[in-house]
């Protein structure tokens, strides 16, 4: 479906965080991250891509044609299966080393923290892209990892929601003063309970709250938890907790409810700012108004005449309450909100998603082939010398001349199969002298920290693992010893 490809491409993806796989959206609560993680694999390999994704499951797995396995085994797998494009979520540092792909994205879904800053910049010469998932992140990032805003590391990309899952769930009458809270506990819950619902109930005690979430706490917010939940228990019926639902189930609650709040940020999280919020993509696709913070990427995500978004000041629990009366009581208010959300939503399907990334990647390739030369330095930088040699064909200028000679002084054994064969073997007496010289038993080799000797072995540990009937062909590395 969709587009048709100019080109299939081999996807690796590490998406760490939340225990999931490839049913876990039928099954259980999950967080934005991981959802984007499921559901763009799901897409791409739709769209013909071959795509493997590194969890935390422990189990290897298939779903809608693609690959799950356990994250511990991402490095292993990244570094020596050669693959197109590598994608990982949130961890700049797994690009510190040299993996076995042709292109390296950075997904981002968190905003950009100064403690952070060397652990970005480190890796980034390893890094072709950062995907950012707003116009408000992208400036973000710039500013605190102090790289221009211009530069062609930033991918601009977006969230998406399944469309699909969201007309499949039953709609039902809607009880319009139901207000639903459905993000994290410490990005706006407690400025809900002190100071919207208190305001709201003098104007109309019959506004009610459930509160929804996943199951992923944080383990040093225990006290805030446990104060809202104690909160939430003093305010009697009007306030509950409705769990941890599955996304079909959540739809269907959105497709019933009036009014979905969320007064962002906390005061014990006063500088967090959403830098997308899948949550308000999927209430614009119910119907279901939204009355929030103008802060951060909600100006973006929350579409004109969708809901309404309130701007900081000492009015805001005001304009909050009075917004949320207006969609609860107000017919033509709340059609014409729930109708513009509705349209709005009709582009921003994962689907839509998968396709914009596709005719990236395409741009991307081209943008990184468009100069042979420095595509046959790319080449002798990893030492693929065969491939340097065919980028320089009829290649003339100075940089071309240079890179022959280089490749002349250091690998003159590559020009004949003799010469080939001479310069192993004199490297192989070389090698065996040295080690004839050593006392090797086995601490020598486990303690190893050589990276080539590491991951022959790691390979061959996990090769062993099923089976003792294993073979390795070794050609010219000198390591087989």
């Amino acid at each position: 479906k969709g587009r048709k490809m100019r080109d299939a491409y081999d996807i690796v993806m590490l998406v760490p965080g939340m225990a999931f796989d490839g049913s876990s959206l039928k099954e259980k609560s999950l967080g934005g991250s991981e959802t984007a993680g499921l559901c763009m694999a799901r897409e791409l390999a739709a769209m013909g891509h071959r795509v493997v994704v590194f969890a935390n499951t422990p189990e290897i797995g298939t779903y809608d044609n693609v690959l799950y396995m356990p994250q511990d085994r991402w490095e292993l797998y990244a570094k020596t299966t050669p693959h197109d494009i590598s994608i990982v979520q949130r961890q700049p540092t797994a690009f510190v080393n040299r993996l076995a792909s042709k292109v390296n994205i950075l997904w981002q879904h968190d905003m950009a923290m100064g403690r952070a800053k060397d652990n970005f910049k480190a890796p980034s010469w390893n890094i072709d892209r950062v995907m950012v998932l707003s116009e408000y992140m992208r400036k973000q990032y710039s500013d605190v990892f102090e790289f221009d805003i211009d530069s062609p590391i930033w991918w601009s990309t977006r969230n998406g929601i399944d469309l699909e899952l969201i007309d499949e769930a039953p709609g039902g009458g809607r009880d319009r003063k139901h207000l639903i809270y459905a993000a994290r506990p410490e990005r706006g819950l407690d400025v809900m309970l002190d100071k919207v619902m208190p305001a709201l109930w003098k104007v109309d005690p019959e506004f009610h709250l459930t509160v929804y979430g996943y199951e992923n706490p944080v383990s040093h917010l225990d006290g805030l938890y446990g104060a809202l939940a104690k909160q939430m228990e003093e305010m009697g019926d009007r306030v509950r907790h409705g769990g941890h639902l599955k996304k079909a189930e959540l739809y269907a609650v959105h497709k019933a409810a009036g009014v979905y709040v969320y007064p962002t940020p906390s005061p014990v999280s006063a500088d967090f700012r959403e830098i997308s919020c899948i949550s308000a993509m999927e209430v614009q696709a119910c119907g279901l108004p939204i009355v929030t913070s103008h802060l951060g990427a909600l100006p973006e995500t929350v579409a004109k005449g969708a809901g309404t978004l309130i701007k900081e000041g000492d009015d805001y629990v005001d304009k909050f309450v009075a917004a949320v009366v207006k969609y609860a009581t107000d017919d033509q208010a709340f059609k014409k909100a729930s109708s513009a959300g509705k349209r709005a939503s009709k582009k921003m399907s994962w689907t839509k998603v998968a396709e914009e990334w596709t005719e990236g990647f395409d741009k991307l390739f081209d943008e990184l082939n468009d100069d042979p030369v420095r595509l046959a330095y790319h080449f002798y930088k990893r030492s693929d010398i065969f491939a340097a040699k065919a980028a320089l064909e009829d290649q003339t200028g100075a940089g071309a001349d240079r890179l022959r000679s280089l490749i002349d002084e250091h690998y003159p054994f590559i020009e004949s199969d003799e010469a080939f064969v001479e310069h192993y073997r004199k490297n192989g007496e070389a090698t065996t002298a040295h080690l004839e010289k050593q006392n090797l038993d086995a601490s020598y080799f486990d303690g190893s920290r050589e990276r080539r000797f590491r991951d022959i072995a790691d390979r061959l540990k996990f090769e062993l693992e099923g089976s003792k009937d294993v073979s390795m062909l070794e050609y010219g590395c000198g390591h087989s010893w």
